[in-house]
Protein backbone atom coordinates (compact mmCIF):
# COMPACT_ATOMS: atom_id res chain seq x y z
CA UNK A 1 0.00 0.00 0.00
CA UNK A 2 0.94 3.68 -0.12
CA UNK A 3 1.53 3.57 3.64
CA UNK A 4 4.14 0.79 3.46
CA UNK A 5 7.78 1.02 2.36
CA UNK A 6 10.38 -1.71 2.65
CA UNK A 7 13.99 -2.41 1.78
CA UNK A 8 16.12 -5.56 1.71
CA UNK A 9 19.78 -5.87 0.84
CA UNK A 10 23.01 -7.79 1.17
CA UNK A 11 26.63 -6.87 1.80
CA UNK A 12 29.85 -8.74 1.11
CA UNK A 13 33.49 -7.81 1.74
CA UNK A 14 36.69 -9.74 1.17
CA UNK A 15 39.90 -8.03 2.15
CA UNK A 16 43.54 -9.00 2.59
CA UNK A 17 46.54 -6.96 3.69
CA UNK A 18 50.18 -7.48 4.59
CA UNK A 19 52.18 -5.48 7.09
CA UNK A 20 55.98 -5.55 7.33
CA UNK A 21 58.00 -4.44 10.35
CA UNK A 22 61.48 -3.35 9.29
CA UNK A 23 64.58 -3.52 11.47
CA UNK A 24 66.11 -0.04 11.40
CA UNK A 25 69.26 -1.19 13.18
CA UNK A 26 70.59 -2.93 10.10
CA UNK A 27 71.53 -1.54 6.69
CA UNK A 28 70.06 -2.29 4.31
CA UNK A 29 66.74 -2.52 6.12
CA UNK A 30 65.54 -6.08 6.64
CA UNK A 31 62.09 -7.47 7.38
CA UNK A 32 61.79 -8.09 11.12
CA UNK A 33 58.39 -9.78 10.88
CA UNK A 34 55.52 -10.22 8.45
CA UNK A 35 51.84 -9.86 9.36
CA UNK A 36 49.01 -10.95 7.11
CA UNK A 37 45.32 -10.41 7.76
CA UNK A 38 42.41 -11.88 5.79
CA UNK A 39 38.87 -10.63 6.37
CA UNK A 40 35.57 -11.91 5.03
CA UNK A 41 32.35 -10.20 6.07
CA UNK A 42 28.80 -10.74 4.84
CA UNK A 43 25.45 -9.38 5.94
CA UNK A 44 21.74 -9.51 5.16
CA UNK A 45 19.54 -6.59 6.16
CA UNK A 46 16.06 -5.24 5.77
CA UNK A 47 13.67 -2.67 7.17
CA UNK A 48 9.97 -1.83 6.94
CA UNK A 49 8.32 1.57 7.45
CA UNK A 50 4.55 1.86 7.94
CA UNK A 51 2.42 4.98 8.31
CA UNK A 52 0.20 3.86 11.19
CA UNK A 53 -1.92 7.00 11.17
CA UNK A 54 -1.53 10.23 9.25
CA UNK A 55 1.97 11.65 9.83
CA UNK A 56 3.07 8.88 12.24
CA UNK A 57 5.65 6.49 10.78
CA UNK A 58 6.97 3.39 12.53
CA UNK A 59 10.12 1.63 11.30
CA UNK A 60 11.62 -1.72 12.22
CA UNK A 61 14.82 -3.20 10.86
CA UNK A 62 17.12 -6.20 11.28
CA UNK A 63 20.67 -6.96 10.16
CA UNK A 64 22.51 -10.27 10.39
CA UNK A 65 26.31 -10.13 10.07
CA UNK A 66 28.93 -12.88 9.84
CA UNK A 67 32.61 -11.97 10.19
CA UNK A 68 35.62 -14.24 9.72
CA UNK A 69 39.20 -13.09 10.27
CA UNK A 70 42.48 -14.91 9.88
CA UNK A 71 45.73 -13.50 11.21
CA UNK A 72 49.24 -14.75 10.51
CA UNK A 73 52.51 -13.46 11.93
CA UNK A 74 55.97 -14.80 11.26
CA UNK A 75 56.62 -14.36 15.00
CA UNK A 76 54.09 -17.04 15.96
CA UNK A 77 53.92 -20.74 15.14
CA UNK A 78 50.15 -20.88 14.70
CA UNK A 79 47.82 -18.45 12.88
CA UNK A 80 44.86 -16.91 14.66
CA UNK A 81 41.24 -17.35 13.61
CA UNK A 82 38.28 -15.33 14.82
CA UNK A 83 34.67 -15.85 13.75
CA UNK A 84 31.66 -13.97 15.06
CA UNK A 85 28.07 -13.28 14.12
CA UNK A 86 25.50 -10.79 15.27
CA UNK A 87 21.86 -9.88 14.79
CA UNK A 88 21.19 -6.21 15.40
CA UNK A 89 17.99 -4.25 15.10
CA UNK A 90 16.35 -0.84 14.95
CA UNK A 91 12.98 0.51 16.04
CA UNK A 92 12.01 4.11 15.40
CA UNK A 93 9.00 6.40 15.35
CA UNK A 94 8.77 9.63 13.32
CA UNK A 95 5.95 12.12 13.69
CA UNK A 96 5.39 15.04 11.30
CA UNK A 97 3.87 17.68 13.56
CA UNK A 98 3.56 20.17 10.70
CA UNK A 99 4.98 20.44 7.19
CA UNK A 100 8.06 22.07 8.72
CA UNK A 101 8.50 20.24 12.06
CA UNK A 102 9.33 16.55 12.54
CA UNK A 103 10.22 14.68 15.75
CA UNK A 104 11.65 11.21 16.11
CA UNK A 105 12.68 8.58 18.64
CA UNK A 106 15.01 5.70 17.85
CA UNK A 107 16.48 2.66 19.59
CA UNK A 108 19.09 0.56 17.81
CA UNK A 109 21.74 -2.03 18.51
CA UNK A 110 25.12 -2.34 16.84
CA UNK A 111 28.16 -4.56 16.71
CA UNK A 112 31.84 -4.24 15.87
CA UNK A 113 33.73 -7.41 14.98
CA UNK A 114 36.66 -8.69 17.01
CA UNK A 115 40.09 -9.48 15.65
CA UNK A 116 43.80 -9.45 16.44
CA UNK A 117 46.35 -6.78 17.39
CA UNK A 118 49.07 -6.93 14.71
CA UNK A 119 51.73 -5.08 16.73
CA UNK A 120 51.45 -7.16 19.89
CA UNK A 121 54.38 -9.46 20.78
CA UNK A 122 51.92 -12.31 21.36
CA UNK A 123 48.77 -13.53 19.62
CA UNK A 124 46.47 -10.88 21.08
CA UNK A 125 42.87 -11.64 20.22
CA UNK A 126 39.98 -9.36 21.15
CA UNK A 127 36.24 -10.04 21.05
CA UNK A 128 33.37 -8.19 19.37
CA UNK A 129 32.05 -4.94 20.82
CA UNK A 130 28.31 -4.33 21.21
CA UNK A 131 26.32 -1.14 21.62
CA UNK A 132 22.74 -0.05 22.28
CA UNK A 133 21.86 3.49 21.19
CA UNK A 134 18.92 5.71 22.16
CA UNK A 135 18.15 8.96 20.35
CA UNK A 136 15.52 11.70 20.46
CA UNK A 137 15.48 14.42 17.83
CA UNK A 138 13.63 17.36 16.37
CA UNK A 139 14.13 18.70 12.84
CA UNK A 140 12.44 21.95 11.89
CA UNK A 141 12.33 24.81 9.39
CA UNK A 142 11.19 28.27 10.42
CA UNK A 143 10.35 31.69 8.95
CA UNK A 144 9.32 30.47 5.52
CA UNK A 145 12.25 28.02 5.51
CA UNK A 146 14.89 30.69 6.00
CA UNK A 147 16.04 28.98 9.21
CA UNK A 148 16.69 25.26 9.69
CA UNK A 149 17.44 23.61 13.05
CA UNK A 150 18.33 20.00 13.87
CA UNK A 151 18.56 18.93 17.52
CA UNK A 152 19.32 15.43 18.79
CA UNK A 153 19.87 13.96 22.27
CA UNK A 154 21.52 10.57 22.58
CA UNK A 155 22.82 7.88 24.88
CA UNK A 156 24.91 4.89 23.81
CA UNK A 157 25.69 1.95 26.10
CA UNK A 158 28.77 -0.11 25.20
CA UNK A 159 29.63 -3.63 26.31
CA UNK A 160 33.03 -5.25 25.77
CA UNK A 161 34.28 -1.89 24.50
CA UNK A 162 37.44 -2.28 22.42
CA UNK A 163 40.11 0.04 23.82
CA UNK A 164 43.69 0.64 22.73
CA UNK A 165 46.46 0.13 25.27
CA UNK A 166 50.07 1.16 24.66
CA UNK A 167 53.18 0.46 26.68
CA UNK A 168 56.88 0.96 26.02
CA UNK A 169 60.13 -0.23 27.55
CA UNK A 170 63.67 -1.28 26.74
CA UNK A 171 62.28 -4.19 24.75
CA UNK A 172 60.33 -1.86 22.47
CA UNK A 173 56.79 -0.55 22.30
CA UNK A 174 53.65 -2.65 22.58
CA UNK A 175 50.24 -1.66 21.27
CA UNK A 176 47.20 -3.89 21.47
CA UNK A 177 43.40 -3.87 21.64
CA UNK A 178 41.51 -5.36 24.58
CA UNK A 179 37.85 -5.68 25.61
CA UNK A 180 38.49 -3.87 28.86
CA UNK A 181 35.46 -1.70 29.34
CA UNK A 182 31.80 -1.00 29.61
CA UNK A 183 30.86 2.61 29.01
CA UNK A 184 27.97 5.04 28.64
CA UNK A 185 28.06 8.03 26.30
CA UNK A 186 25.51 10.82 26.70
CA UNK A 187 25.37 14.00 24.65
CA UNK A 188 23.60 16.23 22.20
CA UNK A 189 24.15 17.81 18.79
CA UNK A 190 22.70 21.04 17.41
CA UNK A 191 22.89 22.26 13.81
CA UNK A 192 21.59 25.61 12.54
CA UNK A 193 21.48 26.97 8.99
CA UNK A 194 20.11 30.47 8.29
CA UNK A 195 19.56 32.45 5.11
CA UNK A 196 20.08 36.00 6.33
CA UNK A 197 19.65 37.69 2.97
CA UNK A 198 19.72 36.91 -0.72
CA UNK A 199 23.06 35.22 -1.26
CA UNK A 200 24.17 35.17 2.42
CA UNK A 201 24.07 31.87 4.32
CA UNK A 202 25.30 31.25 7.86
CA UNK A 203 25.66 27.82 9.43
CA UNK A 204 26.71 26.67 12.89
CA UNK A 205 27.00 23.39 14.79
CA UNK A 206 27.77 22.34 18.36
CA UNK A 207 28.33 18.85 19.71
CA UNK A 208 28.82 17.74 23.31
CA UNK A 209 29.44 14.28 24.74
CA UNK A 210 29.83 13.17 28.36
CA UNK A 211 31.35 9.67 28.41
CA UNK A 212 31.73 7.55 31.53
CA UNK A 213 33.34 4.18 32.09
CA UNK A 214 31.04 1.85 34.02
CA UNK A 215 33.88 -0.67 34.17
CA UNK A 216 37.49 -0.70 33.01
CA UNK A 217 39.53 -3.79 33.81
CA UNK A 218 43.30 -3.48 33.70
CA UNK A 219 46.02 -6.04 34.34
CA UNK A 220 48.97 -4.47 36.10
CA UNK A 221 52.13 -5.43 34.16
CA UNK A 222 54.18 -5.59 37.38
CA UNK A 223 51.87 -7.35 39.84
CA UNK A 224 49.70 -9.18 37.24
CA UNK A 225 46.66 -8.17 39.31
CA UNK A 226 43.46 -7.24 37.45
CA UNK A 227 41.58 -4.27 38.91
CA UNK A 228 38.75 -1.95 37.92
CA UNK A 229 40.21 1.50 37.15
CA UNK A 230 37.03 3.05 35.72
CA UNK A 231 37.31 6.05 38.06
CA UNK A 232 40.71 7.15 36.64
CA UNK A 233 40.70 5.83 33.05
CA UNK A 234 40.42 8.35 30.23
CA UNK A 235 38.77 8.03 26.82
CA UNK A 236 41.39 7.98 24.09
CA UNK A 237 41.29 10.71 21.42
CA UNK A 238 37.83 11.91 22.45
CA UNK A 239 36.93 15.60 22.68
CA UNK A 240 34.07 16.53 25.00
CA UNK A 241 32.85 19.29 22.72
CA UNK A 242 33.38 20.76 19.29
CA UNK A 243 31.77 23.65 17.50
CA UNK A 244 31.82 25.38 14.16
CA UNK A 245 30.45 28.54 12.57
CA UNK A 246 30.65 29.53 8.93
CA UNK A 247 29.34 32.11 6.50
CA UNK A 248 29.13 32.10 2.72
CA UNK A 249 28.11 34.84 0.32
CA UNK A 250 27.21 33.95 -3.26
CA UNK A 251 27.07 36.90 -5.63
CA UNK A 252 24.60 37.15 -8.47
CA UNK A 253 25.74 35.29 -11.61
CA UNK A 254 27.36 37.32 -14.38
CA UNK A 255 28.65 36.56 -17.87
CA UNK A 256 31.98 35.09 -16.69
CA UNK A 257 30.46 32.82 -14.02
CA UNK A 258 29.51 33.06 -10.36
CA UNK A 259 31.67 34.36 -7.51
CA UNK A 260 31.40 33.18 -3.88
CA UNK A 261 33.33 33.74 -0.66
CA UNK A 262 33.30 31.53 2.43
CA UNK A 263 34.80 31.80 5.93
CA UNK A 264 34.81 29.06 8.62
CA UNK A 265 35.95 28.90 12.23
CA UNK A 266 36.03 25.67 14.26
CA UNK A 267 37.24 24.59 17.70
CA UNK A 268 37.61 21.28 19.49
CA UNK A 269 38.20 20.54 23.17
CA UNK A 270 41.28 18.84 24.59
CA UNK A 271 41.98 15.16 23.91
CA UNK A 272 44.06 12.59 25.77
CA UNK A 273 45.53 9.79 23.69
CA UNK A 274 46.07 7.14 26.37
CA UNK A 275 43.68 5.79 29.00
CA UNK A 276 45.91 5.46 32.07
CA UNK A 277 48.38 8.04 33.39
CA UNK A 278 50.00 5.39 35.58
CA UNK A 279 51.17 3.48 32.51
CA UNK A 280 51.67 6.34 30.06
CA UNK A 281 53.44 8.74 32.39
CA UNK A 282 53.66 11.56 29.82
CA UNK A 283 49.95 11.41 29.03
CA UNK A 284 49.41 14.94 30.33
CA UNK A 285 52.38 16.35 28.42
CA UNK A 286 51.50 14.76 25.05
CA UNK A 287 47.77 15.51 25.10
CA UNK A 288 46.04 17.72 22.55
CA UNK A 289 45.17 20.91 24.49
CA UNK A 290 42.48 21.76 21.95
CA UNK A 291 42.43 22.72 18.31
CA UNK A 292 41.21 25.76 16.42
CA UNK A 293 41.08 26.43 12.70
CA UNK A 294 40.24 29.41 10.51
CA UNK A 295 39.58 28.59 6.85
CA UNK A 296 38.68 30.80 3.89
CA UNK A 297 37.81 30.17 0.26
CA UNK A 298 37.19 32.43 -2.74
CA UNK A 299 35.75 30.71 -5.79
CA UNK A 300 34.74 31.63 -9.32
CA UNK A 301 32.53 28.85 -10.71
CA UNK A 302 30.27 28.06 -13.68
CA UNK A 303 32.69 29.62 -16.16
CA UNK A 304 31.89 28.47 -19.72
CA UNK A 305 34.40 26.14 -21.39
CA UNK A 306 33.23 24.61 -24.62
CA UNK A 307 30.44 22.16 -23.83
CA UNK A 308 31.30 22.24 -20.12
CA UNK A 309 32.33 24.58 -17.34
CA UNK A 310 35.37 25.19 -15.21
CA UNK A 311 36.10 26.81 -11.87
CA UNK A 312 39.04 28.19 -9.93
CA UNK A 313 39.27 28.67 -6.16
CA UNK A 314 41.83 30.25 -3.85
CA UNK A 315 41.80 28.81 -0.34
CA UNK A 316 43.60 29.07 2.98
CA UNK A 317 43.65 26.65 5.91
CA UNK A 318 44.75 27.24 9.53
CA UNK A 319 45.10 30.91 8.72
CA UNK A 320 45.97 31.77 12.33
CA UNK A 321 48.89 29.31 12.12
CA UNK A 322 47.78 27.66 15.35
CA UNK A 323 49.86 24.75 16.68
CA UNK A 324 47.18 22.07 16.39
CA UNK A 325 48.21 18.69 17.80
CA UNK A 326 47.38 15.74 15.59
CA UNK A 327 48.66 12.99 17.88
CA UNK A 328 50.84 12.41 20.91
CA UNK A 329 53.18 9.46 21.47
CA UNK A 330 54.20 8.37 24.96
CA UNK A 331 57.39 6.31 25.31
CA UNK A 332 57.19 6.65 29.09
CA UNK A 333 59.03 3.39 29.63
CA UNK A 334 62.00 4.89 27.80
CA UNK A 335 61.75 8.28 29.48
CA UNK A 336 60.42 10.48 26.69
CA UNK A 337 57.34 11.38 24.67
CA UNK A 338 56.52 13.51 21.65
CA UNK A 339 53.86 15.41 19.75
CA UNK A 340 52.88 15.22 16.11
CA UNK A 341 51.46 18.54 14.90
CA UNK A 342 48.95 19.01 12.13
CA UNK A 343 49.84 21.11 9.13
CA UNK A 344 50.62 24.81 9.70
CA UNK A 345 49.14 27.70 7.73
CA UNK A 346 48.51 26.63 4.13
CA UNK A 347 47.36 28.26 0.90
CA UNK A 348 46.34 26.72 -2.36
CA UNK A 349 44.55 27.01 -5.68
CA UNK A 350 42.06 24.47 -7.02
CA UNK A 351 41.08 24.22 -10.67
CA UNK A 352 38.24 21.93 -11.81
CA UNK A 353 36.88 21.23 -15.27
CA UNK A 354 33.48 19.63 -15.87
CA UNK A 355 32.41 18.23 -19.22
Amino acid sequence: TDRLEWLVGAFYLQYEEEFHNLAATEMPLVVYDLNRTKIESMALFGDVTYEVIDNLFLTGGLRYTQDDKEFFSSLFLQPGNASSSNTSGLVSANYQFTDDVMGYARVSTGYKAGGFSPRAPFLAKFDPEKATAYELGLKAEWFDRRLRTNLSLYQTDYKDLQVQQFQSGTGGSVGYTVNAAEATFRGFELEVVAKLSEGLMVDAAYGYTDPKYDRYLFRDPVTDIISDVADVARFSALAKYNWHVGAEYTFAPFSAGQFSARLDWSEQAERYFYPLDSINIFNEQVKDPGTENLRARLALTEMPLGAGTWEVALWGDNLTDHNNVGYGIDFGGLGFGGLHYSEPRRYGIDVKIRF
